[in-house]
């Protein structure tokens, strides 16, 4: 068995010519079984071998000089037998001499840094000495010319028959396409044979339809019946498996040749035609493959006994001939689109032998390990130096591959440039036609890129699930809250001034407020915290917070700004970036206990399709870049892939809650932007904030603080919670400031409340979600009963019922708990006095 440089060329094993295959120095690089046959000389004896030490014949200048014009690219030769007495010397296992025609082909080395010269070798016994025996009759012809004028006739006829011979051999060394060499084999035969129209027609193995047809002379439009050059319809006999032509084809193996074809029964299927068209003379010739019939010839004229026994030899050699040309067409073109597929896939293939020793590689492994073809043919492929792997998995793969088996794994490798990656390797063993593993074919996909993505939405999913779940605590927060911070702001609002209570009481609401601000931390953090978006310039934002941001870090710690000189606008919340920009500036402060440099900036970046496709939720587009970057301590991978969780701290107790960074992913993610964080440990650490580009910028707007008293009134208001330590407070409160109150806990016991209730209801104070009916449906319904009836909403969180995707309507009256006795009491009265102020 065969040890080759290039398996490839194992699709001519089995194919009936001669094939070999030399490189530059006249090595023998394959070496079928065909020539095994030939010559008597095995291929595991010659490949490897300098091909004139077992044929010094070649080493002549007549042989050696053509061949090294293939081997430099020229064009195919040919070694006729003409020409050259024989290029490979032998005889058949029964000790037949024969005659070979051998083409010599470029082809691409394995490398496509050069060319191999492969040697086609063809049998033209039987070809030669009928040649043979034409020229004898043409040179006794000559010679009794004179006397014999009919012989003109026939040396004419047999010089045709010798054109039609070197034509098909042209065709075939030559390498046409399918459809051509039957259009050379029909024009070729119709010009030997006088008054004769060929067809032929090359069948589909799948389903035995029509693949390629020829015709000659080509058919014309119009062709009228009692024409003779109309087209015969030879597909009418041929196509159908049953049909008694093919089955007496295949049979015989022969041509079949009808001499009153239209009284024929096997012509069933187009006696009309031929009646039509006074076909007097017919011939099919078979087209075999693999002992089965893929096609036929057929020879029809209205000249009574066209063809002779010699002709029917003549048009089978033809036929096979035929069937070779298009085998090898086909094989050739197979070879191309493997060859071409194996070269520009993206994915790198090595092909070994049996060893494991490397025998070819494709561009794309090159490019990967940055190793050339000739740096790798012949090195073990375990010796790769891309691929440092642990012995264990090593012989878990040859474990395998001995079983004949394919064995899959993920590898761990290096490029060209030493950046690592992860591959996934499939290798696989390449059998020959009798089982025997002769090769095998590993192919290495990159699934870095796939598994950075993965990860990527691992961790988005987690920071979802987190989210959701710190959303739902907030807001049962919040309504405790609620009432803890309210009833403790009223028990203060009602001991006198020098009660010894009121310490407590204090100490009880500024616990409670930091409460508070933790929940609004979690609200931020799940992308249901309530904000006003404006749209702004970034550059305002931090040159309006470098005084307070310069304050917050130490003197060893050098503050630096690099603001772009026309960032374009973004649409944000003021107030909750400027908390974002703090908690970096105190992140990057943290992680620099020794004092470095704190570097901000801003500018303006377009993300195309490629960066989209490898960063999870960003869509191609402008942004606005925040980045604030440190030369700090760094984070580890494991650090960096827990960064953004809530109560997630690197910092010992008591020295932060854990919830700056996940605070900041919850803004940047409720604002429609994205962040990546890039840290070393031991070099530093930059957070990227890109926001989307907004249409138009606007001036930053706040509302001014006044101090408003305590209000109070005398209207009627609906109040509506299902929480019933909100409710309790709510009720106290309105009540004691003079309100008229109707009490309910959802939306049914309101309806219901309502019914039996006369009088007019001014206000409509409601909780958003709520069992069975939520505050916006139950204000809808009751709009249609009480038309001039206003309403507040309040919650921790809406859930997009009020407040969509967290950005409150300015046309909403809402206020967000948890909120004090005075924030409501503000709000109630801004409302039922139509004084267009929104708070919380």
């Amino acid at each position: 068995m065969s040890v080759t440089s290039d398996p490839r060329f194992e699709l001519f094993d089995d194919i009936p010519l001669g094939i070999c295959v030399l490189d530059a120095g006249f090595k023998v690089l394959y070496w079928n079984f065909y020539l095994e046959d030939w010559t008597g000389v095995n291929r595991d004896q010659i490949t490897g071998a300098v091909i004139t030490d077992h044929f010094p014949h070649l080493s002549q200048p007549k042989y050696a000089d053509r061949l090294h014009s293939v081997l430099e690219g020229g064009p195919p030769v040919i070694f006729s037998s003409q020409l050259h007495k024989y290029v490979f010397p032998g005889q058949l296992w029964d000790g037949q001499q024969r005659i070979q025609h051998t083409t010599v082909t470029p082809v691409p080395s394995a490398g496509g840094d050069g060319f191999y010269a492969m040697l086609s070798v063809q049998d033209v016994t039987d070809l030669t000495h009928r040649m043979n025996d034409y020229r004898h009759m043409r040179d006794q012809a000559m010679a009794e010319i004179i006397e014999r004028k009919w012989i003109e006739a026939e040396l004419k006829q047999k010089n045709r028959e010798l054109a039609l011979y070197n034509n098909i051999i042209t065709a075939v060394a030559t390498d046409e396409s399918d459809a051509e060499i039957l259009n050379v084999t029909c024009r070729s035969l119709a010009e030997t044979f006088e008054s004769t129209h060929v067809t032929a027609v090359f069948l589909s193995e799948q389903n035995h339809t029509v693949q390629i047809a020829a015709k000659h002379p080509p058919a014309r439009a119009g062709s009228a019946n009692g024409n003779p050059a109309a087209s015969f319809p030879l597909e009418k006999l041929v196509t159908r498996p049953d049909s008694p032509v093919i089955q007496r084809l295949a049979k015989e193996r022969r041509p079949l040749l009808f001499d009153n074809p239209k009284n024929n029964p096997l012509l069933a299927g187009v006696q009309d035609w031929l009646r039509q068209n006074h076909v007097r003379s017919l011939l099919i010739a078979p087209l075999i493959q693999k002992h089965s019939v893929v096609g036929a010839i057929s020879l029809h004229t209205t000249n009574p006994h066209q063809f002779d026994t010699d002709d029917l030899s003549l048009v089978r050699s033809i036929s096979e001939q035929v069937v070779l040309a298009i085998t090898r067409a086909r094989l050739n073109q197979q070879y191309r689109r493997l060859s071409a597929a194996i070269e520009q896939t993206t994915d790198g293939i090595v092909i070994t032998d049996r060893s494991g020793v490397i025998v070819y590689v494709n561009p794309a492994f090159e490019q990967h390990t940055g190793l050339r073809q000739s740096q790798l043919a012949g090195r073990h492929a375990r010796r790769l130096p891309n691929y440092k792997q642990q012995k264990q998995l090593y012989r878990q793969m040859w474990h395998t591959l001995k079983t004949e088996q394919v064995w899959r794994s993920r590898v761990e490798s290096t490029d060209g440039n030493g950046q690592a990656h992860t591959e996934e390797i499939t290798v696989t063993p390449v059998r020959d036609d009798t089982g025997y593993v002769t090769n095998f074919v590993s192919i290495h996909r990159d699934i870095t890129r796939e598994l950075q993505l993965e990860a990527q939405v691992q961790q988005s999913q987690k920071m979802a699930s987190i989210g959701q779940l710190a959303g739902g605590i907030a807001h049962d927060f919040n309504n405790l809250l609620t009432a803890i911070n309210g009833f403790a702001e009223l028990l203060a609002m009602q001991l006198p001034p020098d009660s010894r209570h009121r310490d407590s009481v204090k100490h009880i609401l500024n616990s409670g407020n930091r409460a508070a601000e933790l929940v609004s931390q979690l609200l931020a953090f799940s992308r249901k915290q309530i904000i006003q978006p404006q749209v702004v310039n970034l550059n305002e934002i931090v040159s309006k917070s470098a005084k307070i941001l310069q304050r917050m870090i130490s003197e060893d710690i050098v503050l630096e700004t690099v603001l772009a000189p026309e960032p374009w606008p973004v649409k944000v919340d003021p107030t909750q970036f400027e908390q974002v920009l703090m908690n970096l500036v105190v992140n990057a402060r943290d992680a620099m206990p020794n004092g470095g440099e704190l570097t901000i900036e801003t500018g303006n970046v377009t993300h195309n399709e490629n960066y989209a496709a490898t960063h999870l939720d960003v869509e191609p587009g402008d942004y606005v870049m925040l980045a604030v970057s440190d030369t700090g301590v760094g984070m580890s991978k494991e650090v960096q892939a827990r960064i953004f969780e809530p109560f997630f701290t690197t910092k010992g107790l008591g020295q932060g809650t854990g919830l700056g960074l996940a605070t900041i992913y919850g803004i940047v993610k409720q604002n429609h932007g994205h962040i990546w964080l890039y840290s070393e440990e031991g070099q530093g650490t930059t957070f990227k904030i890109y926001l989307p580009r907004a249409a138009a910028p606007e001036q930053l707007r706040r509302q001014p603080d006044t101090a408003v008293p305590v209000p109070s009134g005398h209207e009627t208001i609906l109040l509506v919670e299902d929480n019933e330590n909100v409710r309790n407070l709510a009720e106290i409160l309105l009540k004691d400031t003079g309100y008229n109150l109707l009490v309910a806990e959802d939306g049914p016991a309101a309806i219901t409340k309502l019914g039996s209730y006369d009088g007019p209801v001014h206000l409509l104070l409601t909780d958003v979600v709520m069992p069975g009916m939520s505050g916006k449906a139950l204000y809808q319904r009751l709009h249609l009963a009480y038309p001039q009836l206003k309403v507040i909403y309040m919650s921790g969180y809406t859930d997009n019922v009020i407040v969509h995707h967290g950005v409150l309507d300015k046309e909403t009256p809402f206020i967000e708990k948890p909120f004090s006795p005075r924030k409501l009491l503000q709000k109630i009265r801004s409302v039922l006095d139509e004084t267009p102020v929104i708070s919380g």
